[in-house]
């Protein structure tokens, strides 16, 4: 529901694209809007670095998907502190505007921000989510989030590491057979190779 709050000490506009309901507040709406590059931005970097499993997502019966409450929750948990701490600045704008509009005098704390205070400000570092990873064969939810397999899927990731591993190394074994600077057929190897068959020969005399 489109308004406007103005006030002769302050020229400046605000408007409000959100209706209110009973299930939520349409100027929160309208604060979170300013955000949205930042989630936009921590959303790409969390899909970058973390594997998801079917079981963390909804779908209704409409078709939508929705996250599960357990990875809603996760989320939740680790970046509420990060989205206080960056709406803080707007929140106390549009608080700055609304009470420029007052016939009387208001004064708008920060508490968000701590910008009134003089002294001892406290900064809170950002923290990188720590969200439970995903198994990337079964999808099975991690308690360490450094893991990218689960136990019971580990041997078949070792055996697929192992096989790849040799395939590499024959074929590299080969490209090196294959090529003039092959290190079999240089002199050192030559005289090594005299050397032995000479001790085995003696050896064998013996």
């Amino acid at each position: 529901m489109p308004a406007r709050a103005c006030g002769a000490r302050n020229r400046s506009g605000l408007g409000f694209a959100h209706r209110d309901g009973p299930y939520r507040e349409g100027a929160a709406f309208d604060l979170v809007e300013a955000l949205r590059p930042s989630v936009d931005r921590f959303a790409l970097d969390l899909f970058a670095m973390r594997t998801f499993a079917r079981g963390e997502f909804v779908e209704a019966a409409d078709g939508t998907v929705r996250l599960a409450p357990t990875l809603a929750r996760g989320l939740a948990e680790s970046t509420l502190s990060i989205w206080q701490r960056e709406v803080g600045p707007v929140a106390e704008e549009v608080a700055r505007i609304v009470a420029a509009s007052a016939t009387s005098a208001v004064t708008v704390r920060t508490r968000l921000t701590k910008a009134d205070r003089k002294r001892g400000r406290q900064r809170v570092a950002a923290s990188s989510p720590k969200i439970a990873s995903a198994c990337r064969l079964c999808g099975l939810i991690l308690d360490e989030p450094g893991r990218q397999v689960c136990d019971e899927c580990l041997p078949e990731v070792d055996k697929a590491r192992a096989k790849k591993l040799s395939s590499v190394g024959k074929a590299t074994l080969a490209a090196m057979r294959a090529s003039a600077d092959d290190p079999a057929r240089s002199a050192t190897a030559q005289r090594k190779r005299v050397q032995t068959s000479r001790a085995t020969s003696s050896a064998m005399r013996a």
